[in-house]
């Protein structure tokens, strides 16, 4: 574009150049010849004065094309202008529409780029979907066996309960070998069954086999039956317990925790005979019945005529201590073994002085070794629980007994001054709960503290933080795990 406008500036000059020398030569006056003739008087004098007219006809045609040649010029310079404005417009609108057409091939170019990666990414969506199809149809699958197990776990329990409403208490059966028999003595007419009646944990009743409550209720004994149902109102953890004695040479091996308990058909809350992984036999409770079951208790705590002590040392609390059926602490090592390599959930469950029961859950639940001194670890607290998150407080801590000092707080040692083992925190407060306290055989009354206080600790008492009744210090209190179902 450049070119062709120089081209036509040099053109538009030369115009201007052959207009001016035309005019020039216009301009020019053409001499004419005179004649020449005899000299005579009247000839001369008329030939004077043709020559006076003659010079002032020059002259005026010399004036009138002098005054034509200037204003030529003149016109020719002011077109020239007009047309050089114009081709300036329209070489400044070419450069516009050139600029234009770049912006549109810079923009053709860039959707052009994105349909290609949106066809990339249309292929990918399908392989994902593929990929998501097969998933879902897995996972349907395996939601169904699950939903399956709940269901058939609720038939139980409503079997359980319709049981127990007609006065049945049942005792599972349990076949041995001569020399079980020997070392376990039983009554001859029933050498095919193993099991013990033990106190009820609540009403203090003695439980009856399948046998005895028929025959109490055909009797028609009535103080009997009030019994029963008195024992219908004990909560969960308080289900007569089922010893499993140790395997023989051809028995299976023993589970390893309550799930597997419930897996070989022990749906009945009792103790029971299980051997984590790494570790030698131990009896725990299994709570069959709470939430779906499988849960093993790590802590119990409940009203006894002698309170178990829990102002033990690193090795008491290590090892275990307690009975089973009763109030113990299952061991560190026990939590450990079980609890790795897998996801677990905790649950509280807490009963206060009136019988009205609370209870709490986390999703995430494990014990590390003794190496890390047993750090907790307890995370993903269930929205709808009732009793609180006391434990937030003590994620992440180490575990303390009064010869262990293991918490954070500076200058001080939480466990001795709240004599028990747990994993305190230290600073700002040594707990917000306390399992591991001394047992209250009282209600309590509530402490006063302000709304936006973060500590909370009454000293070596039994207390859940959160926790907010007609009655502070619990009645019951008992901590359990499983396996996670998700």
């Amino acid at each position: 574009m450049q070119l062709s406008f120089s081209h036509a500036t040099f053109l538009l000059a030369g115009l201007l150049g052959s207009s001016l020398a035309s005019s020039t030569l216009r301009s020019t006056p053409t001499p004419t010849p005179t004649p020449t003739l005899p000299s005579t008087t009247n000839t001369t004098t008329n030939t004077s004065l043709h020559n006076q007219d003659d010079s002032v006809t020059t002259e005026a045609t010399s004036t009138t094309t002098s005054l034509t040649t200037t204003k030529a010029p003149v016109d020719v310079l002011e077109e020239v202008s007009r047309l050089l404005g114009q081709m300036r417009e329209v070489a400044t609108s070419m450069q516009e529409a050139r600029e234009e057409h770049e912006r549109l091939a810079e923009a053709l170019a860039e959707v052009t780029a994105a349909v290609r990666d949106m066809g990339e990414h249309n292929l990918h969506i399908k392989k994902k979907v593929r990929k998501m199809s097969k998933g879902l149809k897995r996972n349907s699958h395996n939601k169904k066996i699950k939903d399956g197990l709940k269901s058939l776990q609720r038939d139980h329990q409503r079997i359980l309960h319709a049981m127990s409403l007609s006065g049945l208490n049942i005792t599972r059966l349990h076949n041995h070998t001569r020399k079980h028999n020997v070392t376990h003595p039983h009554n001859p007419s029933r050498k095919n069954q193993h099991g013990r009646n033990r106190k009820n944990h609540e009403a203090g009743v003695e439980v009856t086999t399948a046998k005895a409550a028929a025959a109490t209720l055909e009797a028609g004994g009535r103080e009997n039956k009030e019994q029963l149902r008195s024992a219908e109102d004990a909560t969960d953890n308080h289900i007569p317990d089922l010893v499993v004695d140790p395997p023989s040479g051809t028995d299976p091996p023993l589970p390893i925790d309550c799930v597997e308990v419930m897996q070989r058909d022990n749906w009945t809350s009792g103790v029971y005979l299980v051997q984590p992984r790494g570790l030698q036999p131990l009896k725990v409770w299994c709570d069959q019945t709470t939430n779906g079951g499988g849960w093993t208790v790590i802590l119990a705590r409940m009203e006894r005529s002698t309170q178990e002590d829990f102002n033990k040392n690193w090795a008491d609390y290590k090892k275990g201590f307690g009975d089973p059926a009763g109030e113990h602490w299952i061991g560190l090592e026990a939590l450990h073994a079980m609890t790795k390599g897998r996801d677990h959930e905790l649950r509280v469950n807490i009963t206060d002085w009136k019988n009205s029961t609370a209870w709490a859950e986390w999703k995430e639940f494990s014990v590390a070794g003794e190496s890390e001194k047993y750090k907790l670890k307890v995370v993903r607290y269930t929205s709808t629980s009732q009793a609180g998150d006391a434990l937030k407080w003590h994620d992440g801590m180490k575990f303390s007994t009064p010869d262990r000092d293991n918490d954070v707080l500076l200058g001080g040692h939480c466990a001795k001054r709240n004599d028990g083992g747990w994993w305190y925190r230290g600073y700002r407060g040594c707990y917000q709960a306390h399992p591991t306290g001394r047992y209250q055989h009282n209600p309590g009354d509530p402490p006063k503290t302000s709304v936006n206080s973060r500590n909370f600790e009454l000293g070596p008492v039994l207390v859940w933080q959160n926790w907010r009744g007609e009655s502070y210090y619990p009645k019951t209190l008992f901590l359990m795990f499983r396996p996670a179902l998700n």
